[in-house]
């Protein structure tokens, strides 16, 4: 309240307590002292627009959850998220069949949820709205910060969109589709409160959003611009979408005082093998260490593929970094400053294609090989991955065959979510470079070098004869998941960047 801008954060605290009343998200009685009362607080936020803008002050009453004991304050707390993967493929789908997007946000969305438990729940009343003596709130309703608030949303979520028709998709939860007789379909994917329409009418998205104003409280934000944290820039004249994390990459170079810092061409120097023997970081700097690493796994998880190989590495030692692990961490930073504006182009171009493929024994420290997978739809990656292997493969060829494994586990889920999407394809093409691997997966042949091979690796070899997936031989020099391996030259680290369409 000491703020120059007060007068937006008083306003931002009434329009809560009138959403609390409105919701009837408690009742106050005598505080007895059999009672557990919850403390609580005020969370403010700056909501921004995806050019950095305000939009709002937001304030917010919280419960501190962290007081609450399972058992005696509640029994459940899981709810789901939608995943990135299932965000990208339906953006992925609608930039090519040139779908309308549409974003709501629900306010207040976890107030509209009953605490249903069989339990009563007990807090304080929010600070500086305080009425009478020695009362507290009964909780009727999730109040935010309550280790069960999302759960309830999303149960209750679920019950209201299935009076509206929806079904929730068996590929993943968080995605609803509205299928009625000879209407357009119309798809809505919510992440907590934030929900994004899609679908081939307008008028059928107008419909719904008819609908589900009558049930809760939203903000109609038009045309998808910005969700999570990625802008969203459509093309529709050349049927592209663009997603991009601009401004939370120039964001983290400002937190970590690289504005100023000379761009490279590549996120990671050819050659590099990082270990973890060599000169320790200082505890304050091996705790920026681990805020630089987390802040560029959410970049590297959402837009930039590019860099999923190197976050993945320094991911390794956030335990013990060392002056090695931290100067290619800003090596990183270097690269994104110079491509900052980068991010996943999807059109109408292509039908899908998973690419696999391993780095044997690239870690010097357990020799373990390095899983890559990335997953092409209508022109750029849905899905990728840069993982150490579980085990210790014996050969290349046991190497691509464990990599191809888990490319085959992507590729079952990808293959249901695209046919709930209208835009199955059957077999699922799987790429790999090592001829042995496919030899091994199209021929069960059991030999000395193979027999030991773990059961859970030959799922490729089954899905193959169902028809579920085809595996095919790529020349390693048209690998594109060879950039999630291992650290290449500027021509071919370019050449896969391109590949998985991102620019």
């Amino acid at each position: 309240m000491a703020r120059p801008d007060a007068a937006d954060w008083l306003r931002a605290m009434n329009k809560e307590m009138a959403s609390q009343q409105a919701n009837q998200t408690w009742q106050l009685v005598k505080q007895q002292g059999w009672m557990r009362v919850l403390p609580g607080k005020w969370v403010f936020k700056t909501k921004r627009g995806a050019d950095g803008s305000i939009l709002k002050h937001k304030a917010r009453f919280v419960i501190k959850g962290y007081r609450q004991v399972e058992g005696v304050d509640f029994d459940d707390s899981f709810a789901p998220d939608v995943t990135q993967g299932t965000q990208r493929v339906l953006l992925s789908v609608a930039a090519a069949r040139g779908w309308e997007l549409q974003q709501l946000d629900v306010e207040t969305a976890f107030l509209n949820a009953p605490v249903d438990e069989g339990r009563l729940v007990y807090c304080q009343q929010p600070p500086g709205f305080e009425t009478g003596q020695g009362l507290v709130c009964q909780l009727d309703k999730a109040v935010y910060g309550l280790r069960q608030a999302p759960r309830a949303w999303y149960q209750h979520l679920t019950q209201q969109l299935g009076l509206i028709g929806f079904t929730a998709s068996a590929a993943d939860p968080c995605l609803f589709s509205l299928r009625s007789g000879k209407q357009p379909v119309v798809h809505l994917m919510v992440y907590v409160d934030d929900i994004i329409l899609a679908s081939p009418s307008s008028t059928a998205i107008a419909a719904v959003k008819q609908q589900l104003q009558q049930v809760f409280s939203l903000h109609d934000l038009g045309p998808a611009a910005s969700f999570l944290g990625m802008r969203i820039t459509r093309n529709l004249e050349a049927g592209t979408l663009k997603l991009d994390q601009q401004q939370y990459i120039e964001q983290m170079l400002d937190r970590f005082s690289m504005t100023a810092a000379n761009g490279r061409v590549l996120p990671m120097t050819p050659g590099t093998r990082l270990v973890k023997e060599g000169s320790p970081l200082d505890s304050s700097s091996a705790h920026r260490y681990r805020e630089l690493v987390g802040a560029l796994l959410y970049a590297s998880t959402c837009t930039r593929p590019d860099i999923a190989f190197a976050v993945g590495q320094l991911s390794r030692f956030m335990q013990a970094p060392t002056q090695q692990h931290q100067q290619v961490a800003f090596g990183l930073l270097r690269y994104l400053k110079r491509t900052a504006e980068m991010g996943l182009v999807y059109s109408r171009s292509s039908s899908p294609q998973l690419q696999g493929d391993a780095d044997y024994a690239g870690d010097p420290d357990s020799m373990r090989s390095t899983t890559g997978s990335v997953f092409v739809l209508n022109g750029a990656a849905v899905t990728w991955r840069s993982k150490l292997q579980t085990t210790v493969a014996a050969s290349t060829t046991e190497a691509e065959y464990q990599a191809a494994a888990a490319g085959t586990k992507e590729a079952l889920f990808l293959r249901k979510l695209l046919h709930e999407l209208d835009a199955g394809c059957d077999p699922i093409p799987i790429l790999c470079d090592n001829q042995g691997a496919v030899a091994l997966i199209k021929n069960p042949v059991e030999s000395h070098r193979s027999r030991h091979t773990a059961v859970a690796h030959h799922i490729s070899r089954e899905r193959m004869v169902r028809g579920e997936v085809v595996f095919s031989h790529c020349p390693t020099a048209e690998m594109v998941a060879d950039a999630l391996t291992k650290p290449l030259s500027a021509q071919l680290f370019v050449a896969c960047v391109r590949g998985m369409g991102v620019g």
